[in-house]
C-alpha cells in the first residue's frame, strides 16, 4: 500500500455510472482483474452508487466489494452483510406525491427493499424506460399506505424528463415543498431528482462503512463524476474527478483523472499511485 502524505492508502470508494463504467454500462476486464488484485493485497473496494445492491452485483460478482447503496439509504460489507437501511416516511411522502400528480412533465418511482413501485396511471413507454434504472420488479399501484406498511421505502425517485429539459424547474419546485427539510436530495443523473431521509448521502454512508472497518478519512481515495458523488467527494483530500464528469464536481476535487470512463480511467489513476 502507498502511503499519501504519511497515511497507508486502504481503501477505495467509486461511483459506477460515468465513472467505473464504460458508456456501454461495461465493467472492462481491465478493471475486474485490477480491482481482484488491489482487494488480494488487503486493500478494500466499494461501490458507491444510485442503484440498488441487486443492480449493482451483476457487474461485481465474484470481486469482494463493499457497497454504498441508493445514494446512500443502504450499506452493506464486502460480505454482503447490510449495515443499515434508512427509510422516509409515509406521511411527507405522500404530501410530495399530491403537490405532483397534477404536473404532466413529473413522473415518480417509490423504492422499497422489496420492491420498485409507480402509479398505474404512468404510461407504458415510460415504464419500458425506467426499466433500465430500476432493478427489481416494478409495481403499477394506487394505493401508497398499503405500500408503505408492507415495505421499507428507501427513496422516491422523480423524473422530470429524459432530456433534462425541465430539471431546474422541477428541482425549485421540489425545495419549495413545505416538507423538504425532512429529505437528503440529490440530481442522481439528467432529469432525475431523488429525495432520500435527511442525513442520507454517500458521503455519510462512506464514513459509516469506513468506521466499521476502523479506516480514517485520509487513508481512502474516491472517484466520481457527478453532482450526487460531491458529498462522497468533499470527505477526503484523496479526492478524484472524472475528465468526463460534471464541471462542477472536476471544479471541486483535488484531482482529476487523465482519462475518461470509456479509457479505464479509474483503473490508470490507481496504476500510477500504486
Amino acid at each position: 500500500m502507498r502511503k499519501n502524505g504519511g497515511k497507508m492508502i486502504q481503501f477505495i470508494a467509486c461511483d459506477m455510472d460515468g465513472t467505473l463504467l464504460n458508456d456501454k454500462k461495461e465493467l472492462s476486464d481491465k478493471s475486474r482483474n485490477y480491482i481482484e488484485q488491489l482487494t488480494k493485497k488487503g486493500i478494500r473496494f466499494a461501490l458507491a452508487s444510485g442503484r440498488s445492491r441487486e443492480g449493482i452485483c451483476g457487474y461485481f460478482q465474484g470481486l469482494s466489494c463493499a457497497m454504498v447503496t441508493d445514494n446512500g439509504a443502504r450499506a452493506y460489507t464486502e460480505e454482503g452483510q447490510a449495515l443499515f437501511c434508512d427509510g422516509i416516511a409515509y406521511e411527507d411522502t405522500i404530501k410530495v406525491m399530491k403537490y405532483i400528480d397534477d404536473i404532466e412533465y413529473m413522473h415518480y418511482f417509490v423504492v422499497g427493499d422489496q420492491y420498485v413501485y409507480v402509479r398505474k396511471s404512468e404510461p407504458e413507454q415510460f415504464l419500458t424506460e425506467a426499466q433500465y434504472y430500476f432493478y427489481p420488479p416494478i409495481i403499477a399501484t394506487d394505493n401508497w399506505e398499503e405500500v408503505f406498511s408492507s415495505d421499507q421505502i428507501i427513496k422516491f425517485a422523480i423524473n422530470t424528463g429524459w432530456d433534462g429539459s425541465n430539471e431546474e424547474k422541477g428541482l425549485r419546485l421540489i425545495k419549495s415543498l413545505p416538507c423538504s427539510e425532512n429529505y437528503s436530495m440529490v440530481l442522481s443523473g439528467d432529469g432525475w431528482v431523488e429525495l432520500m431521509k435527511a442525513g442520507v448521502s454517500k458521503g455519510n454512508a462512506l464514513r459509516r462503512l469506513c468506521g466499521y472497518y476502523g479506516i480514517s478519512m485520509d487513508e481512502i481515495m474516491v472517484f466520481g463524476d457527478y453532482l450526487n458523488d460531491l458529498n462522497m467527494l468533499e470527505i477526503t483530500p484523496n479526492s478524484y474527478a472524472m475528465i468526463n464528469g460534471h464541471e462542477k464536481v472536476k471544479k471541486f476535487c483535488n484531482h482529476v483523472t487523465e482519462y475518461t470512463n470509456n479509457e479505464d480511467g479509474v483503473i490508470r489513476e490507481l496504476e500510477k499511485f500504486f
